[in-house]
């Protein structure tokens, strides 16, 4: 098995931050709707059913499929700090979902969350 030995507080202090602060990132914490999070990657709970079913899951599929979970509220709370920023921006009139009642509404919550 691999593991990265990366040193965490050298990568820390070469992106410039100081060691010994911590930080955070507020919107990061701003919930997004369990439906909205399922938009996308849509396939994931399907193909996790099918992978356990199985009886012999891949361990690296099971993990790439658990991490692209976690990456649907990043995705949403992304496109809403862009759609915030640049409301005309060419990649919100790319994706599809994005154009979703669901999304505009939470798009438009977004502001007075990052209040919050």
């Amino acid at each position: 098995m691999y593991t990265a030995k990366i040193p965490k507080l050298a990568v820390i202090a070469l992106a410039g931050f100081a060691v010994s602060e911590s930080y955070s990132v507020p919107w990061a914490s701003i919930d997004v709707p369990i439906e909205l999070q399922k938009r996308v990657f849509p396939f994931v709970e399907g193909a996790l059913m099918c992978l356990q079913e199985s009886g012999s899951p891949n361990e690296g599929t099971y993990n790439f499929l658990r991490l692209l979970v976690e990456l649907r509220p990043f995705f949403w709370r992304t496109m809403a700090a862009i759609s915030l920023q640049f409301p005309n921006s060419r990649l919100l009139q790319c994706i599809k979902i994005i154009k979703d009642a669901d999304a505009k509404a939470f798009f438009n919550k977004w502001p007075s969350a990052l209040k919050a």
